[in-house]
């Protein structure tokens, strides 16, 4: 694939407050507790928040330096 494919991949990407917390291995309730809190921005509305690229990296960040 591409650089130019996997970018406009990854700009389309667009995961459920579920399918994030999977992905990047947080609960969903850590997540929504991020979010609410200003530290992770989801896209959509209140009741149905989507997570894309960007917002995965973000959580992966903030969990990696939990951890330390």
């Amino acid at each position: 694939m591409s650089p130019q494919l996997q970018e406009l991949v990854l700009d389309k990407l667009r995961l459920s407050v579920g399918e994030a917390a999977r992905v990047t291995g947080v609960s969903v309730r850590q997540l929504s507790y991020w979010t609410q809190k200003g530290l992770v921005r989801a896209l959509g509305t209140p009741n149905k928040k989507r997570y894309d690229f960007r917002a995965l990296e973000r959580i992966a960040l903030i969990k990696r330096h939990l951890n330390e």
